[in-house]
């Protein structure tokens, strides 16, 4: 993890905090080493949850402060219609928020998975199963209530959390669109598409 000073955007409000103290910055490798062995006992998303939370709590403020920047850039990184075509075929629907849920849940899985589904998403046919349609799958990144009770801060401090990216909901991904369609669904996803076959 290195050292630098950095000027940070924080909070819905797009306001700036400046700093010139020297933050101690989780690197791409280290994010993917966290969420690796946050996911080592291959248990659900929740107690994957509460595993990074404890995992979190081992480092100072300032690296899970760039824990966080790097999911949250690798979430706004998977924002692709490819990709939410395969979400609303495994879910059978899938709003933009569910989407947003959904690419948290796909980083949880760690980079091979991630990288995999962003290159095809046909992929996670060898991820999820059947059962994943009647549930929803999503994943609580802790980062932001860990630096709160790092630094003894309450929920109403949230507000304070230094975070430079924000959802790209309502934006519009780059590549084309998918059609709700069984055949371009059995076209595209092959895979996805029987495994899901009613």
């Amino acid at each position: 993890m290195r050292g630098r000073s950095r000027s940070s955007r924080h909070g819905s409000t797009g306001n700036f905090l400046v700093t010139t103290k020297p933050v101690i910055q989780v690197t791409a490798s280290d994010f993917w080493h966290i969420i690796a062995r946050s996911s080592e006992d291959n248990s659900g998303p929740r107690q994957q949850e509460r595993r990074l939370q404890r995992l979190l709590m081992k480092l100072d403020s300032d690296e899970i402060v760039s824990f966080n920047e790097w999911f949250g850039h690798f979430v706004r990184e998977a924002f692709f219609y490819r990709l939410w075509g395969a979400a609303w075929l495994i879910g059978n629907g899938c709003s933009d928020d569910g989407f947003w849920d959904f690419r948290c849940w796909l980083v949880a899985q760690g980079e091979h998975i991630y990288s995999s589904a962003i290159d095809d998403p046909d992929s996670l046919s060898e991820v999820v199963t059947r059962k994943d349609r009647s549930s929803t799958l999503s994943f609580s990144n802790p980062a932001m209530l860990v630096w709160a009770e790092k630094l003894g801060k309450d929920e109403s401090d949230l507000d304070d959390f230094p975070q430079s990216w924000g959802s790209n909901l309502g934006e519009t991904p780059p590549d084309e669109p998918f059609r709700e369609d069984a055949g371009d669904f059995g076209m595209q996803y092959p895979k996805l598409s029987k495994l899901f076959a009613d």
